[in-house]
């Protein structure tokens, strides 16, 4: 239950820091390579919804302190382009000679 609590509080972070500081991936601005890779990683594993929109809107934040050597990525798919609401994804990126490997986490 306490890790839970934990986990849950990690997301409200993670929500908050992209609200406050405005980290969000738009189709004028070329995504970091590493939010597209997380995000084709949801994609593949069916992980996101259908949608018929044209583009879609994602944000990020990368915590590269709470589990090092792995990093975390937190990755929001916002419901709309105003981002209003939308899911939130943990995803733990471990590097192993040279490749990464995404480990999702919901």
């Amino acid at each position: 239950m306490a890790e839970r609590t934990l986990t849950i509080r990690k997301i409200r972070l993670a929500i908050s820091a992209l609200i406050c500081l405005g980290v969000a991936a738009h189709s004028q601005e070329k995504a970091p390579q590493l939010l597209f890779r997380a995000a084709h990683c949801l994609a593949v594993k069916d992980f996101l919804p259908a949608s018929k929109a044209k583009e879609l809107t994602f944000g990020y934040f990368l915590d590269e302190n709470s589990y090092e050597p792995d990093k975390e990525i937190y990755l929001v798919k916002y419901a709309a382009p105003t981002r209003p609401n939308g899911l939130v994804f943990a995803v733990v990126l471990t590097e192993h000679d040279g490749s990464q490997d995404f480990n999702i986490q919901k």
